[in-house]
């Protein structure tokens, strides 16, 4: 999972941020180790992000093994957002600066913090999707992508009365991994919509985990516990699911199609950081066309649209599913036995 760490010189207006499952490090200099976790992760007292307007620039760097990352700038690129002017140089640092004109925004993530660290993560070789990971124990995992409202809050919800392991409901990073696809969450906690569906599929989980309502948005709520077998912080990927919202209401059986890779490659970049597959960030833009063609070669894709059954019964609507999009899926039983 993605971990704040104190900056190694001490500095208290610096930190690292550590992907335990790629291995790499990005050091971010203007922000402290508090103030990032309190907009990643909801720890602490959320920082006000105007505070950083007389800091000078937030600057941010992906580490080479000990050092941060030697490559020359390239042309900068800036875009200006409502909370802040973002600068990025190709295949070097980003940064962030925060004027009179730019606001702290509702989202807990600033877009203008977003960008950048997507950036450094594009040096990397990896992709933020805005995605659902599920784990099915000792077989496999699945990518599910959906735009709003197609149902990935429900589905999460019946993956974990199903009795499978939700990595995370929202944004992941993917990427490889000495050979293998996989998947790490971003952010230490789940926030499903609420909606009559995904809290009757919350009351049937076997692990009844602790939700709770949100103090001011209609979402369940779920702090995660690094340590916790119930809620990994990555996994590994077998398959694509692309999730469609019907359109005219939901029939009660879900149904299944194979998708092409042109489908599954559209998808993912919709669901990513689309800004950084501009040809005015060359190296970027080479390492995530390469990445996201891959994937689409690699993985399998299908399109789901999910029916009421999934609240139902939710095991065998998902066991009919998972048994149709791989042969790692083939299980002789549902995994909730």
């Amino acid at each position: 999972m993605l971990k704040v760490l104190d900056h190694p010189s001490g500095e208290r207006q610096a930190c690292l941020l550590h992907s335990s499952s790629f291995k790499i490090t990005i050091e971010i200099h203007g922000i402290g180790p508090a103030e990032l976790g309190s907009r990643i992760n909801e720890s602490g007292p959320r920082l006000d992000w105007r505070s950083l307007r007389d800091r000078g620039p937030v600057r941010l760097f992906l580490q080479q093994g000990a050092q941060e990352s030697s490559a020359a700038p390239g042309e900068a690129w800036e875009t200006d957002l409502a909370d802040g002017l973002v600068r990025l140089h190709s295949a070097a640092h980003a940064e962030i600066r925060i004027g009179q004109q730019h606001v702290d925004t509702p989202a807990l993530l600033p877009s203008s913090l977003y960008l950048a660290l997507s950036q450094q993560w594009a040096l990397a070789g990896l992709l933020p999707v805005h995605a659902a990971a599920i784990e099915i124990p000792g077989h496999g995992g699945i990518l599910v992508i959906g735009r709003k409202g197609a149902g990935k809050s429900v589905l999460s919800a019946a993956a974990l009365a199903a009795g499978a392991q939700v990595v995370s409901d929202d944004w992941v990073l993917v990427g490889q991994n000495e050979g293998l696809w996989m998947a790490e969450r971003i952010r230490s906690f789940f926030m499903l919509r609420e909606s009559w569906a995904s809290n009757a599929l919350l009351e049937k989980s076997p692990q009844q985990l602790p939700f709770a309502s949100h103090r001011s948005r209609p979402r369940k709520v779920l702090k995660l516990d690094e340590q916790s077998c119930l809620t990994p912080s990555a996994c590994r990927l077998d398959a694509i699911w692309l999730l469609e919202r019907p359109s005219s209401g939901r029939r009660s059986s879900s149904t299944i199609c194979p998708a092409s890779p042109a489908a599954v490659l559209g998808q993912l970049i919709e669901a990513s950081m689309p800004a950084l597959f501009s040809r005015r960030l060359p190296k970027e833009h080479e390492n995530l066309q390469a990445l996201t063609q891959k994937i689409a070669r690699k993985l399998e894709g299908y399109v789901i649209q999910t029916g009421t059954e999934l609240v139902h019964e939710p095991d065998a609507a998902l066991w009919r599913l998972w048994a149709r999009s791989s042969p790692l899926f083939q299980l002789d039983r549902p995994p909730t036995g």
